[in-house]
């Protein structure tokens, strides 16, 4: 059975320079009718507005083809962009093949109409009386070719049969959410022998750059490129549309959680606008926040930092509930106080991570056991990272001992005030040397580089 059309708008994802085709590659046929594009409309600016993509795209495109054919295939003047010689005759060419891919597609696409095959449907029982009998009509008169076998349960055995991959596809009430479906795929992988993990910080926010909110074929251009591009309100208005409209398979943050989500971590042409949102900036400056965001990646050449506040608490606990996921910072080292190490307010979770496990979500909450817990953060992904002798403590292994009071370990690590380590851990041990002793440093620097094994 044909789901859905999966074909893409021919977008910018084909020009991507990190992951778009080389020039071994056979021709991409994107590039093709970009090319086409171009050459009819006799500039960048006119096949730009046609195709609503942006003109450095169609650049690399064009480029990229002369690359590969190692020819010219335009004159660029003031007064627009001619074919050269060779130019013209790629244009017939192209002109002619995509004109067959175009029939071949219809003709494909004609053929898949003609459904035919299995499919296994997956029915909760609450479901079964008003939803199977208009199905079933509707589907064996439109769906001739297809077979189609029914398996009834609970909503919670549908959703495990789907899961199982034993059914493809279920219709179930109240169905689970995503972490709790998600959960529910690794470890159906892990039964199956399969050598999957995974790890999370507790905290409802992500950290990472603001050049996420570049459309991937802008950002494929390269540091030097993209921050010009960037610098052209043109380009801009162009960027301001494919944010709207949205590109299949980019994480488009500036839609979703928006500008009041996205906090500027560190941006070093602009210290003073660390911890604020994008939404608080625009307004404080008069400005779009859109206009905000690409000013700094211009400034800081895409070098920009942010916190993006995108996740459920609820889901958070659902994850940290899971003994075989790991707890880790995701966060650089960071020093409260050092010139380089403390710039900017990061993510709290880089000073915070593994106190706020043990006192909101252990002692507060009682989301997991405290052993469990101690877990997670030791043996688990020393065992992951495969650090013998490490993340236990018995005769033998390596000392690395943190000693802790249950009843006070908490984060005071803040979104505001980031750069605070925590309360309640007495004495760090690495290496057998102690390197925290009564909660101060001692000076020891016994850590060295761990090599797997």
């Amino acid at each position: 059975m044909v789901a859905g059309d999966t074909s893409s708008d021919g977008g910018d994802e084909a020009v991507d320079g990190s992951d778009g085709p080389t020039f071994n590659d056979p021709m991409d046929t994107t590039h093709l009718r970009y090319f086409v594009a171009v050459a009819r409309a006799g500039s960048l600016s006119a096949a730009s507005a046609e195709l609503k993509v942006t003109q450095p795209t169609l650049s690399v495109a064009v480029q990229r083809l002369e690359s590969r054919l190692g020819t010219t295939l335009f004159h660029r003047g003031r007064d627009g962009m001619t074919l050269t010689a060779t130019g013209r005759e790629l244009l017939l060419h192209a002109t002619d093949a995509l004109a067959v891919l175009g029939r071949a597609e219809e003709r494909v696409r004609a053929l898949a109409k003609e459904d035919f095959g299995r499919v296994v449907l997956g029915c909760a029982v609450e479901l079964a009386p008003t939803f199977l009998p208009p199905l079933f009509a509707g589907f064996v008169e439109s769906f001739t070719g297809i077979e189609l076998d029914l398996v009834n349960g609970a909503a919670a055995e549908i959703v495990k049969a789907v899961v199982e991959r034993r059914v493809d596809f279920g219709v179930v009430v109240n169905p689970p959410r995503l972490p709790e479906l998600a959960i529910a795929v690794l470890e159906a992988a892990r039964d199956e022998g399969l050598d999957v993990a995974a790890d999370q910080y507790p905290y409802a926010a992500a950290a990472t750059t603001l050049a996420t909110i570049v459309p991937p074929a802008l950002l494929g251009l390269g540091v030097d490129a993209c921050v010009a591009a960037l610098g052209d309100l043109d380009v801009r208005d162009m960027v301001r549309a494919e944010i709207a409209r949205g590109i299949s398979g980019w994480e488009n943050v500036a839609s979703d959680p928006g500008w009041d989500g996205i906090a500027i971590a560190y941006a070093a042409s602009h210290p003073d606008w660390s911890g604020r949102s994008l939404a608080e900036l625009g307004e404080a400056l008069e400005a779009d926040p859109m206009d905000v965001a690409f000013d700094a990646l211009v400034d800081d050449r895409l070098d920009v930092s942010i916190v993006l506040h995108c996740m459920s608490e609820r889901d958070i606990e659902t994850i940290m509930a899971v003994p075989w996921v790991a707890v880790c910072t995701d966060a650089e080292g960071r020093r409260p106080g050092h010139p380089i190490l403390d710039a900017g307010k990061p993510h709290p979770r880089t000073y915070g991570s593994t106190a706020r496990v043990l006192g909101t979500y252990v002692r507060e909450r009682g989301v997991l056991a405290l052993e469990t817990a101690v877990a997670k953060m030791t043996s688990v992904p020393a065992a992951r990272l495969g650090l013998r002798d490490r993340g236990v403590v018995r005769e033998g292994a390596l000392a690395d001992l943190v000693v802790f009071d249950p009843d006070t370990v908490a984060d005071v690590a803040t979104y505001a005030d980031p750069a605070r380590h925590p309360e309640g851990i007495e004495h760090v041990i690495v290496n057998g040397r102690v390197a925290v002793l009564d909660g101060a440093e001692t000076g020891e620097r016994a850590g060295r580089l761990l090599r797997r094994g």
